[in-house]
């Protein structure tokens, strides 16, 4: 017994009982040649009777997929594959289909589909909802699949969860070299940057691959990799969708785009592989320019130099009321220690900034990025190889003292300060014109006051 077999005779116990048009044995060895089933290990939200609350619970799943959906639309949408889990309870279907992103091939990672009619992977079966049903009660699963693969390839403006235009084509923009790389490269001569970055003729790389490419997504791709961005820690790309990132943040994407597509080209990876192996590869850098810090002293490092960036203007505010000039020598140190705790003056997203500022564009090292490529280890990537710098061991009591020693004698400057305003005030109030004024008591402030 086939797979294949194993699973209509599940779907056919049950049903209600009925003498299917076709033994399931013939029907099982027809539909294995268009359809491959596979079982995926899926998390599923589960009532738990005992908590009385649905909670995420991991299942083995057998996935039926329909492969090359193509959606009448105008024109019409290239979906690629979807993955259907079928589960028949008291003679009741329930359908859910899901994208199966092929990462790694003993791994792979398990979304909710995308569709116009789909709903977080439920479909909206409309007209369609009769006609499957009925399939499955004559037990004819050959006419099941069809309709169900028509239902896929149908597109009703009138009842769509996402509009088929956020299914068309999507583009997504890759540098190999920054337009200034790109303009020294060529010193002397007036070049326009984007027709000599776009020219293989100009570049002696494999493939034909230009510092200026781009990344073509279509179908589910368009929407699904936002997901494998929320799944998967991506370093930047993962916070800088989350942080809604800037048109400056989008350089910074178009260079590790860069990476990306030379997995995709020259290692002739898939999109998914492709960014899996850059996100290894950022990982493993990423680690080295950090070092050894562990997120307690990041988090110290960080308030640290907010304190010490406040006094970058020359002054300290110890409060509300006062705030200290510094003398020469004092912020002369204080310009030393900005430079050494910069690097840890973000977390987060902004961190992750910093981090990829330090990287270089992927042309300057692409001989290297290859050998990586073609022995498949991204995990050997080197921090010296591949950022400008790193950031270096740091030793945050010296800092902390230093910055104490100035704020201490910041609040000692502050006390000599408040000793001649207070003296100031008393020679104010001493005056005779002041002095002599008559309280509400018909004495002068001289008899009220003991100063």
């Amino acid at each position: 017994m086939n797979d294949w077999e194993q699973l209509l005779l599940e779907w056919h116990n049950n049903m209600p009982e009925v003498t299917p048009p076709m033994s399931i044995r013939k029907q099982a060895e027809l539909l294995s040649k268009k359809h491959p089933i596979e079982t995926h290990t899926i998390t599923q939200n589960i009532y738990n009777q005992n908590t009385e609350q649905a909670e995420p619970t991991q299942v083995d799943k057998v996935l039926m997929c329909f492969k090359n959906v193509i959606c009448k639309y105008r024109p019409h949408l290239h979906l690629g594959e979807y993955w259907l889990d079928l589960t028949i309870t008291d003679g009741i279907p329930n359908y859910k289909f899901y994208q199966v992103l092929k990462i790694e091939e003993d791994n792979p990672l398990i979304i909710d589909a995308v569709h116009p009619h789909l709903s977080n992977g439920i479909p909206c079966l409309g007209n369609f909802q009769g006609d499957l049903g009925a399939a499955l009660q004559n037990g004819n699963y050959i006419q099941f699949c069809s309709i169900m693969k028509s239902y896929l390839q149908s597109y009703n403006s009138r009842s769509t969860y996402m509009r088929g235009a956020y299914f068309k084509t999507s583009t997504l923009y890759c540098q190999l070299h920054s337009y200034e790389q790109i303009r020294e490269v060529f010193e002397g001569h007036e070049v326009d940057t984007n027709s000599v970055g776009t020219d293989p003729t100009r570049w002696n790389w494999p493939k034909n691959m230009t510092p200026l490419t781009k990344i073509e997504l279509t179908g589910q791709d368009c929407m699904s990799i936002y997901s494998y961005f929320n799944n998967k820690d991506f370093p930047f790309l993962t916070t800088a969708r989350r942080h809604h990132s800037s048109s400056y943040s989008d350089n910074l994407t178009n260079k590790i785009l860069g990476y990306v597509s030379i997995a995709m080209v020259v290692g002739e990876l898939s999109l998914y592989q492709a960014f899996e192996f850059v996100r290894i590869f950022l990982i493993t850098l990423l680690a080295q320019y950090e070092g050894n810090m562990d997120q307690a002293l990041k988090t110290k490092l960080s308030a640290l130099s907010r304190k010490i960036y406040d006094c970058g203007s020359g002054t300290l505010r110890l409060n509300p009321r006062y705030r200290i000039s510094l003398p020469t020598e004092d912020r002369d140190t204080i310009a030393e220690l900005m430079s050494t705790v910069r690097p840890y003056q973000n977390e987060g997203h902004n961190s992750m900034v910093q981090f990829v500022e330090q990287l270089k564009y992927a042309g300057i090292h692409f001989s290297n990025f290859m050998i990586l490529l073609r022995k498949r280890s991204p995990h050997k990537a080197r921090a010296s190889t591949y950022l400008y710098s790193t950031i270096d061991g740091v030793d945050i009591d010296d800092i902390e003292l230093k910055y104490n020693k100035i704020r201490k004698s910041a609040t000692h400057l502050a006390l000599q300060q408040l000793e001649k305003d207070k003296r100031s005030f008393i020679n104010e109030i001493n005056r005779p014109e002041i002095n002599n004024i008559v309280t509400d008591d018909g004495q002068g402030s001289l008899f009220s006051q003991n100063l």
